[in-house]
C-alpha cells in the first residue's frame, strides 16, 4: 500500500480481534520496513496505541494478529526513540511476559 492509505490502515486496527485489523498490522510492519520515513506519520495517526491495544489479553486478537502487530511495533520503534517512549507509555513492557509465553510454547 501506499503512503497514502496509512490513515485507512491506521483506521483497520480497531476493533482489534478482526481479520482487518490482523492485515492491517501485517501491512504496517511491511510498509515501515519498506519506507522508515513514514513512521512519524504512523505515530501521529496513533497507530503505536492501537498496535499495543491489539496485544492486550481483554482485545482477544488471534496469535498470528498478535505476532503482526508485535512485528509491526518493532519495525517502527527500531531506533526510534519517539516510537519507544509511546509504546512503554502504553504499556507494551507489561504486555511482553505473557506475548513471549505465547511464543514459546512449553515443550512436551
Amino acid at each position: 500500500g501506499s503512503v497514502g492509505d496509512l490513515p485507512s490502515i491506521v483506521n483497520s486496527l480497531e476493533p482489534p480481534d478482526t481479520s482487518e485489523a490482523e492485515q492491517a498490522a501485517l501491512m504496517l510492519d511491511t510498509t515501515a520496513r519498506q519506507n522508515p520515513q513514514c513512521r512519524a506519520t504512523l505515530l501521529e495517526l496513533g497507530a503505536i496505541s492501537r498496535l499495543v491495544n491489539m496485544l492486550r489479553p481483554e482485545a482477544q486478537v488471534s496469535d498470528n494478529g498478535k505476532m503482526n502487530a508485535l512485528g509491526a511495533l518493532d519495525t517502527l520503534s527500531a531506533g526510534d526513540t519517539a516510537v519507544q517512549s509511546v509504546a512503554r507509555e502504553e504499556g507494551v513492557l507489561q504486555l511482553l511476559p505473557q506475548l513471549l509465553d505465547m511464543s514459546n510454547p512449553t515443550e512436551l
